[in-house]
């Protein structure tokens, strides 16, 4: 958009087409779910400004004079350490980088690096206003186009705060300290701030390619990998033992192959998998300390924290779920934790694999979606962890909750008023039209779920836009249900095998199915503009009778 003799005139970058794509949806439902359109002026202003005036050595130098003349807090510089990060390919918004040492007596120590987006984007600012609007980073299939709709500024989000290798960062430390067998010794850790220089930016499949012996995976810190997996495995074993659950579901994934969209479900790979759990459970651990120190500040000067918790499910929904298992042939017993539960299912070897993929599923859909509150009574049931036990403020790059702890923190570390800091946020919120915290946090929970909802939407398009090809008109397809949902809105999911595409029943005939049922689906066609399949279902005759 440029100036013009009439006003404003209008230049397009980019022609999409006519035609309904997956682009074109994916942006659509973006913004339709409240994905942020827009970046405000005084955003973009705030954000070069910011730019322009970076200097974390000076910075750095300036907060520890400040500490050292008041006797608070602490800082350190810990650039000489290796540092690496861990990420999705593309990834851009590193929010966290770890370095790990192996101690004399055989335990560990664990350093955890968040990324200091606090000491960019402060209450009162017009980034914080904007942050706390949008709520958090909402995340698309359109990686050559629109990949990401940033909750902060690109500026901030991808090269001031992120943690990127070869240049100093501000961050936040959790040092952990964990026992030879890996247990976690909450009392000898800590958390402080520091400046930190990563000296390495891998992914996931880099040190999945490590780990499986292949000789080009380009990774120099290998001893840095290699001690986070030697401890990772451990804490997992503690983790099972406390009846932390875990899944092995393979993700359904939409990209594009030789310029052609394509939508497949990830297959199981163990060593890749436990890649992504290495960071998972750094990021747990570093978590719980980092609660210590919250509830610490929040008890000493009555401002609150959010916590973001996981409750556990009534007992309603967990009699319903057990029915559901039984009928698939694998049945939950009521002495058995669900996560001892899990791993039998996934270890089983009579258990078919659809049948394996259906309890795992229907785990997973019947939890209790994880909420914002500034009272954790309820604790956290995949974490296994009691109330009070965890807090989450590792991702302050993309979640406004993890940005506001951070800044709760940042202030008591570098020895400020967090009661000032708190009315600072209060003004900016109800000046947005909030009460206080708590109700704002109602606007946060639904800003969480809009981003969810985004994705199942995206997921339900790309099987009609599957389906609408030109080849599986007409085409046959045998397939099983997967989900029957009953009630007022009853469904049944079935999915079509040899494709990642679904189709779905709805109304009262969806109750002629069960769980596991095969049919026959023959597509007739399928409408991007509606998204809307038309098919025709038959149970074959022997699973008729």
């Amino acid at each position: 958009v440029s100036p013009s003799p009439a006003g404003f005139k209008a230049t397009p970058i980019i022609d999409l087409g006519t035609a309904i794509t997956p682009e074109i949806a994916a942006r659509e439902i973006a913004l339709r779910r409240g994905a942020r359109g827009y970046i405000e002026k005084s955003v973009i202003e705030q954000a070069e400004g910011l730019g322009r005036d970076d200097d974390p050595s000076r910075d750095y130098a300036k907060i520890k004079a400040g500490l050292d003349a008041s006797g608070k807090g602490k800082i350190e510089d810990l650039s000489d350490k290796d540092f690496v990060t861990i990420d999705p390919p593309g990834a851009g918004d590193l929010d966290d980088a770890f370095y790990v040492e192996k101690d004399a007596d055989g335990g560990y120590t664990w350093y955890l690096a968040t990324a200091d987006v606090a000491h960019y984007v402060h209450p009162g600012s017009p980034a914080f206003k904007a942050a706390a609007k949008i709520g958090n980073t909402f995340y698309s299939i359109d990686k050559d186009g629109v990949p990401e709709y940033p909750m902060n500024h690109p500026v901030v989000s991808k090269n001031l705060a992120s943690l990127l290798s070869g240049k100093d960062s501000l961050a936040m430390i959790s040092r952990m300290k964990f026992d030879a067998n890996g247990k976690f010794i909450v009392d000898s850790s800590e958390v402080f701030l520091a400046k930190v220089h990563v000296k390495g930016r891998y992914t996931y499949p880099q040190v999945a390619d490590l780990w499986n012996g292949t000789n080009d995976h380009g990774i120099e810190q290998v001893e840095q990998v290699q001690l986070a997996r030697e401890l990772s495995r451990k804490l997992a074993r503690e983790d099972v033992d406390r009846g932390m659950m875990r899944l092995t579901l393979g993700e359904l994934e939409h990209h594009k192959r030789d310029g052609q969209w394509v939508s497949e479900v990830e297959k199981e790979d163990p060593v890749l998998r436990q890649s992504h759990e290495l960071i998972e459970e750094l990021k747990v651990y570093g978590n719980r300390a980092i609660a210590v120190l919250l509830d610490e500040i929040s008890d000493q000067t009555g401002v609150p924290h959010i916590s973001r918790v996981h409750p556990e499910q009534n007992e309603g929904v967990t009699a319903r779920l057990k029915r559901d298992l039984t009928s698939i042939g694998a049945p939950w017993e009521d002495d058995v934790m669900l996560s001892q539960y899990l791993k039998s299912v996934q270890e089983s070897k009579t258990l078919g694999a659809k049948a394996a993929t259906i309890a795992q599923t229907l785990v997973r859909n019947t939890r209790q979606a994880a909420k914002y509150t500034t009272s954790d009574t309820e604790g956290h049931e995949g974490l296994a962890l009691k109330a009070g036990g965890y807090d989450h403020p590792s991702a302050p790059i993309r979640r406004f909750s993890d940005m506001y702890n951070r800044g709760l923190l940042e202030t008591w570390l570098e020895g400020g008023d967090v009661k000032a800091y708190y009315a600072a946020v209060l003004k900016d919120l109800t000046d947005m039209g909030f009460e206080g915290l708590d109700d704002y946090l109602t606007h946060l929970n639904g800003r969480q779920q809009a981003a969810k909802q985004m994705g199942y939407e995206v997921d339900a398009f790309m099987s009609v836009y599957e389906l609408a090809r030109p080849e599986n008109a007409g085409r046959a397809f045998k397939g099983y249900v997967s989900e029957v949902r009953g009630g007022k809105f009853a469904s049944a999911t079935i999915v079509l095998e040899g494709s990642a595409a679904v189709v779905v029943i709805e109304g009262p005939d969806a109750l002629n199915y069960h769980l596991l049922d095969s049919v026959e689906v023959t597509v007739k066609g399928a409408d991007l503009v509606s998204r809307k399949v038309d098919f025709t279902v038959r149970k074959p005759a022997a699973a008729a009778n």
